[in-house]
């Protein structure tokens, strides 16, 4: 999909004047770029470091982004992904409730 698409239906949603439909687009395309950047990142990601000795500590290191109890995504991507979700699952509640 274009990046023109994606900023007509980011555009429509802003505004309050997206369908159902282009609700929908606009979630399947959000949901496209999450997966292609999780693959992106997965292929990123250092090879997982052998186990640790016995007796040594396993602890994750000071700089590590804790994760969401083991759905493989991070507070980051967390927050990425899930407040455009968030609110054009608003948008098409608020459109539901308006008067035909």
């Amino acid at each position: 999909m274009s990046q023109n698409r994606r900023t007509y239906l980011m555009r429509r949603l802003s505004t309050g004047e997206v369908t159902l439909e282009e609700a929908r687009e606009l979630f399947q395309v959000m949901q496209q770029e999450a997966d292609d950047l999780r693959a992106a990142l997965l292929q990123a990601a250092p090879p997982p470091s052998p186990k640790a000795a016995p007796g040594t500590s396993s602890r994750a290191p000071a700089g590590g982004t804790p994760t969401s109890g083991g759905l493989g995504m991070n507070l980051e991507e967390l927050l990425l992904f899930a407040g455009p979700a968030a609110g054009i699952l608003a948008a098409i509640m608020k459109r539901s409730q308006e008067p035909r």
